[in-house]
């Protein structure tokens, strides 16, 4: 069975560890009680509560996350919503004007029956 270093060990503890490296050890934790008695006597830490801090911090950047990830997508919706409505202004404001005097110049240019009563 492997035998992780005091080094190695205080890396796990300062989250210092990639992740695969931190579940590894903290699996071996569970089954190896000299690297556990270790952690506990060489850092005067209770492994079952170091354990389970971890889980917590773990657990609060998940839910970091999906916070970050839910106000994203309101910021986003947001200014979709925005630049629809912006859109929408632009549309009503320039280009109905300019769409009606076309047809009107277009309409006058096809109708020859009013320049002759003019």
């Amino acid at each position: 069975m492997k035998r992780y270093s005091e080094d190695e060990l205080r890396s796990w503890l300062d989250d210092q560890l990639p992740t695969a490296a931190a579940a590894e050890l903290e699996a071996h934790l569970s089954t190896c009680t000299t690297c556990a008695n270790a952690v506990e006597s060489i850092f005067s830490v209770d492994l079952p509560k170091a354990l389970m801090v971890r889980e917590e911090v773990a657990r609060a950047s998940t839910e970091q996350e999906v916070l970050r990830e839910v106000h994203a997508t309101i910021l986003f919706e947001d200014l979709l919503r925005f630049s629809i409505g912006g859109l929408t202004l632009f549309l009503r404001t320039s280009l109905v004007p300019v769409a009606v005097m076309v047809i009107k110049v277009w309409s006058d240019s096809n109708n020859p029956q009013k320049d002759k009563d003019s």
